[in-house]
């Protein structure tokens, strides 16, 4: 099992849902967020919502708890969709963390 996290600015909402569904992940929560970046740095996280500095963005932050090629297929059609995208300031982010036990 594994735990995928994906964040995107709110515009985009429909179109994670859409990756989601193509990739038969039918169970996924979303909660409302605001992304600030408010440092200049090349670190990951601090990239988290986008690559303006200094900026609130309306976003989601959207998790789901599926099986390792649901997880891998939903990260390759985002990796897809920010490919294909006009859009490179605020790319979709998706992030796949391995879930060691869980209770039933």
């Amino acid at each position: 099992m594994k735990l995928l996290i994906i964040t995107a600015v709110k515009e985009y909402s429909k179109s994670v849902e859409k990756i989601l569904k193509d990739a038969a992940v039918s169970v996924f929560s979303v909660t409302d967020t605001i992304g600030v970046k408010n440092s200049p740095d090349d670190y990951l996280l601090d990239d988290w919502f986008g690559s303006d500095d200094g900026n609130k963005y309306d976003s989601v932050f959207i998790f789901s708890f599926c099986t390792t090629s649901a997880a891998d297929k939903v990260f390759n059609l985002i990796e897809l969709y920010n490919a294909q995208s006009n859009d490179n300031q605020f790319p979709i982010r998706a992030f796949i963390v391995p879930v060691d036990k869980s209770t039933k």
